[in-house]
């Protein structure tokens, strides 16, 4: 069976897929228009291409930095890729901010879909290399 968590010693989280019981957790923040407003559509076919967010209160305290320096560590240990994607729509700084800590650098931009926003907008495309992270 596979794993369906990933553990991270930072900030003490346990990451894992999202479950149906979930829901009621998850809906509110459907209906938060500063937490939404940045996602878009997840790209098919599979790439290393990490996306994430977070209802804002828990915006300030860590928690996707430690998340995504876990989750960053189990893609390069568990898979042969060289390099993850990730990115933020323009005007997403505290995202970017998130990546940059990881040790994501800026790789151009491009228009993305944004369904919550219903059109195309500016999103900057950042990129972390397995030897950058090993030694970041």
């Amino acid at each position: 069976m596979p794993r369906t968590w990933i553990e991270t010693q930072a900030a003490g989280l346990a990451l894992r897929l999202v479950r149906e019981e979930d829901d009621e957790a998850l809906f509110p923040l459907f209906a938060d228009w500063d937490v939404i407003r940045w996602l878009s559509s997840p790209p098919w076919p599979y790439t290393p291409n990490i996306g994430y967010w977070l209802g804002r209160r828990y915006w300030g305290h860590g928690y996707m930095t430690a998340a995504l320096r876990g989750v960053v560590d189990h893609v390069f240990c568990m898979q042969p890729h060289d390099a993850i994607y990730c990115g933020a729509f323009v005007g997403n700084c505290a995202s970017l901010r998130v990546q940059e800590k990881v040790g994501f650098v800026r790789d151009g931009e491009t228009m993305l879909y944004s369904r919550p926003r219903g059109g195309e907008f500016p999103h900057i495309n950042t990129l972390l290399t397995r030897a950058k992270f090993v030694s970041h």
